[in-house]
């Protein structure tokens, strides 16, 4: 699983949730690569969202909990803090994907030292294409190419503008990036 995901060939979203309805309508709708927010939820529903998430292939990454992804056996963990990688690394082993969000080419050093598998960036009130462009281009300069996905406030007309910068993948909670045709433009921009 690590080694496929690490092929990003096309722009991925990833659907960040709590809400299981969600979940279900983002699956069915084509999602495959689900962030798993498991504040305030029990166990028991973070299970049930990665068995949904197993029977339709799809990818569930739990957020910022190392010791419930361990003791689910998902997919792996995001964390929001680059130093905390390389611990996470040696607690989860190697098969677990790691997902770290920076902010800057630092941090980035510090999350692919630590195991990282993939990087966000979190946006702020509107993407800064030139500042993300750069973040890609330092990323493939320094030799690794880890795959850059972009968070925060992005919309569905973002897709192409973003896939021109080189990041290859969306993290949102808007269920609106889950229409039909955002996979046929997704398609077209692969």
């Amino acid at each position: 699983m690590r080694g496929e995901t690490r092929r990003y060939t096309m722009m991925n979203i990833q659907f960040q949730t709590s809400d299981l309805s969600a979940l279900h309508r983002a699956i069915e709708a084509g999602c495959k690569w689900v962030r798993w927010m498991p504040e305030g939820n029990t166990k028991d529903q973070a299970a049930e969202a990665l068995e949904v998430c197993r029977q339709h292939e799809a990818v569930m990454i739990v957020d910022d909990d190392a010791s419930l992804c361990l003791e689910l056996k998902a997919d792996g963990v995001h964390l929001h803090d680059a130093a905390q990688a390389g611990t996470v690394r040696r607690e989860l082993g190697e098969e677990p994907l790691i997902g770290v969000t920076v902010a800057n080419f630092d941090e980035a050093r510090t999350a692919r030292a630590g195991g990282a598998d993939y990087l966000e960036m979190e946006t702020q009130e509107s993407i800064d294409h030139e500042q993300l462009r750069q973040m890609v281009l330092d990323l493939y300069e320094a030799d690794f190419p880890l795959p850059l996905s972009v968070a925060g406030s992005v919309t569905p007309n973002d897709i192409p503008t973003i896939s021109g910068t080189g990041a290859r993948g969306i993290a949102t909670s808007d269920e609106a990036f889950f229409k039909k045709d955002i996979w046929a433009l997704i398609d077209k921009l692969a």
